[in-house]
């Protein structure tokens, strides 16, 4: 599994946004599934918030882990955090989708783009990658308040979305409050989709400003040895 992944608890239900949209420092670093499903804390003891440095808040692929959600029936089914990714790209509304290469990222620039996520719907951005070995890296931040974040990859665009595999799952970020950042590295060709959801949110839109870099593998060809 990941290192220094950190156990994972579970709180209360929170009924919408309107009243919970701000994270509090008792519940940074949250996962939520949505505002009727429950949701689940990484690392939010005291200690453990005292001790994080100063920054953008990292979310290498790395450093994700799921956690399982325990319903308060143990009859209710409640999906798994993997069956929420699918679901919500199955059936959720999506408000922009934004197609890019690795050539594009590459002159993507020093400036940031902008991303609009209606309220209860998300944006995705998906990267084609024909090689394996280049790093993807993320910055971004969200206004007015919080976005939830997660990285899925499908061998193709033609894959069926059912076949996906979650690569960081959905989390809810403090990102309307500090930078949030990651990276993840190129195992196999194919379709790597950044996906930003909104849908927890019932009435209140975002906005995401993102960059992107890609970092390609150095390849040496002997041509300065003596």
């Amino acid at each position: 599994m990941f290192p220094n992944h950190k156990p994972v608890s579970t709180t209360k239900v929170l009924p919408e946004e309107g009243a919970f949209d701000i994270i509090t420092e008792e519940e940074v670093n949250g996962v939520y599934d949505s505002d009727t499903v429950s949701q689940t804390t990484r690392g939010s003891q005291e200690s453990d918030q005292e001790s994080r440095p100063p920054g953008p808040v990292d979310m290498s692929v790395y450093f994700i882990g799921t956690g399982d959600v325990a319903p308060d029936d143990p009859e209710d089914h409640v999906p798994t955090v993997q069956d929420s990714e699918i679901n919500l790209l199955r059936s959720g509304e999506v408000t922009v989708a934004v197609a890019l290469s690795i050539d594009d990222i590459s002159h993507f620039g020093d400036s940031s783009r902008e991303l609009f996520i209606k309220a209860s719907c998300y944006s995705l951005i998906s990267i084609v990658v024909g090689d394996r070995g280049p790093s993807i890296g993320w910055v971004f931040s969200s206004d007015p308040k919080s976005i939830s974040f997660s990285v899925v990859y499908r061998e193709g665009p033609d894959t069926p979305v059912e076949q996906a595999k979650v690569l960081i799952p959905l989390t809810r970020c403090n990102s309307h409050r500090e930078t949030i950042q990651g990276q993840l590295k190129v195992r196999n060709p194919g379709l790597y989709t950044l996906v930003f959801d909104n849908s927890f949110s019932r009435f209140i839109s975002k906005k995401v400003l993102y960059h992107l870099t890609i970092e390609k593998p150095v390849i040496y060809d002997g041509s300065d040895f003596p």
